[in-house]
């Protein structure tokens, strides 16, 4: 971008340049809150509020009908009963971390009217806790009905940013409550040393029983879509693995160990084949196991914990059950997917799967 800026100033008086400045063909999403909305109707596009210009490209989130679906959540009070505190890792409250200085919005209890806190914090209701009748100790959990099968949310962030509070808003939506969030205030993961997430999952893992099912979902680009426990772990099941990883359609960072032509093939009908390491769930014995290899692993130039994933999956397959969800029944990535993605029509704001109408619980993107 820089070589074009220098190369148009040179020759701007030799050839006729031009830029798109009312997004006439081109839209470029950055810093255009508020000038673009969704059009109305079953097409899912989007046009220039004032000019009513339908640009026929627009460059940033791909999947910018995500976005629509977000404002709906983030502009309106949460219901009843959604649990604000962390569960106990950092102990702290989605106040404490997404209502302060730049990144308190319309759900942080000091900007709402009366009615929409008591909403939050009705009194006696929405503890922080266990689900109850939960089992908690170390069993078999293949023999336990799906009620009762503990699910574990995960995540990492370092610091306060209004990208992990959209997150936290869409997991309090649906999930009414914080997940376990790792690493507050680790100055090195926040500068980008992903491998302090695996350092501070693998800690988690030591304390848990092996045979919890722990979600790891990725805090900065990572939306709950939907949540229903009973279904969850009934999907989760159906996949007959230790681990499943969420899949995408982009293989990242590029190496020919793992980005390999017969891997984009896929099975049948799939619509991501490449392991993402932004979202994953697992039996937590299998990923005690999985993440201790995953950290030995060489991150590479980009320093990339999803490079060492894909390195410690091809280690360990033949001796975990590990599979890639290639059909985004639990997880979906959003990259290259426009047009295999809709919005679900009704009151409730969520994303599916366009062909199979699979409603995928978590999106990254």
């Amino acid at each position: 971008q820089r070589q074009f800026h220098l190369a148009f100033h040179e020759l701007k008086n030799e050839l006729r340049l031009t830029i798109d400045y009312y997004g006439e063909l081109f839209l470029s999403l950055y810093e255009t809150s508020g000038l673009v909305v969704q059009s109305e109707g079953d097409e899912p596009a989007l046009r220039i509020k004032d000019s009513k210009h339908r640009p026929f490209f627009v460059h940033g989130n791909s999947n910018t009908i995500v976005r629509e679906r977000d404002m709906a959540l983030f502009n309106s009070p949460l219901p009843k009963n959604k649990r604000r505190t962390t569960e106990r890792v950092t102990g702290l409250t989605f106040d404490d971390m997404c209502c302060t200085g730049k990144v308190a919005g319309p759900w942080c209890s000091s900007m709402m009217t009366e009615e929409h806190s008591a909403a939050y914090y009705s009194e006696g209701e929405g503890e922080s806790g266990e689900e109850s009748g939960a089992v908690q100790s170390d069993v078999d959990y293949s023999e336990v009905a799906p009620e009762d099968v503990v699910v574990r949310l995960v995540t990492a962030a370092s610091n306060i940013s209004p990208m992990y509070c959209e997150t936290f808003l869409s997991i309090l939506h649906f999930y009414e409550r914080m997940p376990d969030v790792l690493g507050w205030g680790d100055e090195e993961l926040r500068h980008g040393n992903h491998n302090r997430k695996l350092f501070h999952l693998e800690r988690l893992l030591q304390e848990i029983p092996e045979h919890e099912v722990v979600v790891f979902m990725d805090a900065k680009d990572v939306n709950m879509n939907a949540w229903d426990h009973e279904h969850f772990v009934d999907v989760f099941r159906s996949f007959r693995a230790d681990i499943v990883f969420s899949g995408e359609r982009n293989c990242y960072p590029k190496d020919p160990a793992y980005c390999k032509p017969e891997v984009r093939a896929g099975p049948p009908g799939a619509i991501q084949w490449f392991l993402n390491s932004g979202l994953f769930a697992g039996r937590a014995g299998a990923l005690r196991k999985f993440v201790a290899v995953a950290r030995e692993q060489d991150a590479g130039e980009r320093n990339s914990d999803q490079r060492q994933f894909h390195l410690a999956f091809h280690e360990l397959k033949n001796e975990l059950r590990l599979t890639i969800d290639y059909y985004g029944e639990l997880f979906l990535s959003l990259y290259e997917t426009s047009g295999l993605v809709v919005q679900s029509e009704g009151d409730e704001p969520a994303l599916r799967i366009k062909d199979s109408k699979h409603r995928p619980f978590f999106v990254h993107g």
